[in-house]
């Protein structure tokens, strides 16, 4: 399955949630560097939270925005 971008899903059935969980952190942090996601205020990344609808739009318009694909909010 494509996801676009030249993302493909990543499936390891075999890895223990200790890797997976390594792993997602790696993303994030990566993802953060980059200005894609930013965290809370206070500073926190709460990756067990559910993520609110603003939210997504918010990581998706900033992820276009790294792509190109749209200009820079601001």
């Amino acid at each position: 399955m494509h996801l676009g971008w030249g993302f493909r899903p990543c499936f390891i059935y075999s890895a223990s949630p200790t890797l997976w969980h390594e792993k997602a952190r790696k993303i994030a942090l990566a993802l953060r560097d980059l200005g894609i996601i930013t965290g809370y205020e206070d500073g926190t990344f709460r990756p067990d939270q559910p993520i609110t609808r603003m939210e997504a739009a918010s990581l998706i318009y900033r992820a276009l925005a790294y792509l190109g694909k749209l200009p820079p909010l601001g």
